[in-house]
């Protein structure tokens, strides 16, 4: 039988030090947050990393990230709050998507600047061509070109 490894040597294990953040190394989410086993379970490795550092998280309280870093396990960057208090520190830092949120070349996702999305939309020609000349999919000049996306413009 396999010896069971501690979860703060699996964290030092599974991360890598960039800048100031200590980025996760192991398996990840979809959502970009760090995934480790503890207790029986999987559980975000930042939240692990705040319980190995300063004991356990209150019941309803979330573990924040100060850095914006999802994959960060950095103690120092980590920070108790409530699910509001997280919206409104993402609201601070305009990160906030969909309503009230950044929108156009503000977005943090944006892959086009406002003036790309008038000439795909003024550009005669198949959606295909288009994505390759922008080094898009098909599918997202699609969505440019009917208004699904960046309807702003």
């Amino acid at each position: 039988m396999a010896k069971k490894v501690p979860a703060a040597q699996r964290l030092r294990t599974h991360m890598q030090v960039v800048g100031e953040c200590w980025e996760w190394t192991g398996y990840k989410s979809r959502g970009g947050y760090g995934r480790i086993r503890y207790c029986g379970r999987s559980v975000g490795a930042h939240r692990v990393s705040w319980i190995e550092h300063f004991g356990p998280i209150p019941e309803g309280l979330a573990v924040c990230h100060k850095c914006d870093n999802r994959s960060c396990v950095n103690p120092d960057h980590l920070f108790i709050g409530t699910q509001a208090d997280n919206m409104r520190d993402m609201q601070a830092k305009k990160r906030r998507r969909g309503v009230g949120g950044q929108r156009g070349e503000g977005h943090h996702n944006a892959k086009l600047r406002e003036e790309d999305v008038r000439l795909i939309r003024s550009l005669a020609g198949s959606d295909k061509a288009i994505a390759e000349r922008f080094g898009m999919t098909r599918r997202y000049i699609w969505s440019v070109r009917h208004g699904v996306t960046w309807k702003n413009i």
